[in-house]
């Protein structure tokens, strides 16, 4: 718990030194795009290095409107474990385009707050697939200064683990969207 808690803190201090500008001496949330911020923050480098393998940093560097729900290195290197991969560049190599389909499957194409979020919400990725908000109630004291509930992405097709994401971060505004970082890699459902 208390290495969660210090990787939480370093992802929340890490993302509001470098999504924030002084101004006057008023802090502007939002001058930098969710490609920037990603590579700024060092939770973040194996989202960037999946972004580039896939040509995808592109897209979250310019103008658009997106919500990102980005993994954390923990959750690529669990994700590469359970698959026996020793690297994204790797996966990538063997199995052409399906990283791209599972970082689309983090994106929604629209700029969503966590607040306009309900329980049991499906909500449509970018590839195409849906998946499930589910908000309980926070009761462990020691997180509760963070939120009072707990935000958790499921796939409403599976029961299994390896499709739900807790939201360790929420609504990181950045030129082009939100940035919300998670514990685990999602995986959509394959045919």
């Amino acid at each position: 718990m208390k290495n969660l808690m210090k990787k939480l803190g370093g992802i929340a201090i890490a993302i509001s030194v470098i999504s924030c500008s002084q101004d006057n001496g008023n802090k502007s949330v939002g001058a930098q795009s969710i490609a920037t911020i990603a590579k700024a923050t060092p939770e973040m480098d194996s989202l960037v290095v999946a972004l580039d393998l896939t040509n995808l940093t592109s897209t979250f560097e310019t103008q658009g409107d997106y919500t990102v729900f980005a993994p954390t290195n923990d959750a690529f290197s669990s994700f590469l474990s359970g698959l026996g991969e020793p690297s994204l560049a790797q996966l990538e190599e063997d199995y052409p385009g399906y990283l791209a389909n599972i970082l689309k499957y983090h994106v929604l194409t629209t700029r969503v707050l966590s607040t306009s979020l309900t329980n049991n919400q499906e909500i449509t990725t970018l590839q195409g697939q849906n998946f499930k908000v589910m908000i309980e109630d926070n009761t462990d004291p020691s997180t509760y200064y963070f939120y009072n509930n707990i935000l958790t992405l499921t796939n409403p097709d599976s029961s299994s683990s390896y499709f739900a994401a807790t939201v360790l971060a929420r609504d990181v505004n950045c030129s082009n969207g939100t940035l919300n970082p998670i514990d685990s890699v999602m995986l959509p459902v394959t045919e």
